[in-house]
């Protein structure tokens, strides 16, 4: 018990940790492009971050009808970056000539020597999986209805600005109508807003429907939803002849996704693990304690 302690408080630990986003470090490297060349920068970043907050949602399809549950959790998703998503092609802008393999966000760190630029690009995260951690608070139940959150803020420095994580959901048990359903299924639907100074701002919404089996202390649960994300960015152009303000709304790319995962119940200790099959593929880890 006493290793299990420790396990989870360094998976809480890791919380406290700056996610691996700046926003001065983004703006640094996004300012010399203008708003085509720039989004398609920063697109690999709203793939991977939207699909990542809506992943590690749940842990199973079970939601009691009746009674007082808690359960707090530390989840870390990642989001898996592939190699399509570590360049871009460049598109005519005043200082940028179209048709060059340009590293995006993700690309490599190692500066690169374009023809036509008076600038060195360069990619800012050179990451195979980009890690998103995030606290959850599971509050239960109500007619068969829990509530979900998501929250975390901190001050990262008077020039980057706060970080901030917000979510809401609310599960409701469907097995509930249905006498001896041999699964448990219940619908749900998230909300999430994540903030980094006033550069960056992500938004992500799902809706899903999950189910689980257990047995013994072993559950084997899965899911289908529907999800949809968008990255605000906003910085300042530094072009060879004119600075301008640059603002910008950028898509996720995953629109479903299938989830499946395999969760540990020890009474008051839970451990879990899924992979979501998407468009952007993310795995999550979850540890938690829950009555």
């Amino acid at each position: 018990m006493k290793r299990v302690v420790c396990l989870f408080m360094l998976v809480l630990l890791s919380v406290t940790i700056s996610i691996p986003l700046t926003a001065s470090d983004i703006e640094d490297n996004v300012k010399y492009y203008n708003s085509d060349n720039g989004s398609l920068y920063l697109q690999p970043l709203a793939d991977a971050f939207g699909a990542a907050l809506n992943s590690g949602l749940y842990h199973d399809g079970k939601v009691e009808k009746f009674g007082l549950h808690l359960t707090f959790e530390v989840r870390v998703m990642g989001a898996i970056i592939s190699d399509d998503q570590t360049t871009f092609t460049s598109v005519q802008e005043e200082s940028m000539p179209a048709g060059k393999s340009i590293p995006t966000i993700f690309g490599s760190k190692d500066e690169v020597t374009v023809e036509g630029l008076d600038f060195n690009p360069k990619g800012l995260y050179d990451y195979k999986v980009l890690p998103i951690p995030v606290p959850q608070l599971s509050i239960g139940s109500f007619a068969g209805t829990e509530i979900n959150l998501r929250f975390f803020t901190t001050s990262v420095s008077d020039e980057i600005g706060d970080l901030k994580i917000f979510g809401f959901g609310v599960r409701h048990s469907l097995s509930q109508y249905i006498l001896l359903f041999p699964v448990d299924v219940a619908l749900s639907y998230f909300q999430q807003s994540f903030e980094i100074g006033n550069i960056v701002e992500a938004k992500a919404r799902y809706i899903g429907i999950q189910a689980s089996k257990k047995f013994s202390i072993m559950t084997l649960y899965g899911g289908f939803g529907m999800q949809s994300s968008s990255l605000d960015i906003q910085y300042t152009y530094e072009g060879s002849t004119e600075t301008s303000e640059i603002s910008f709304d950028l898509d996720g790319k995953s629109r479903s996704c299938l989830t499946l995962g395999l969760g540990l119940d020890l009474t008051y200790f839970k451990l879990h693990a899924d992979y979501n099959i998407a468009s952007q593929q993310v795995f999550s880890l979850g540890v938690g304690f829950g009555i």
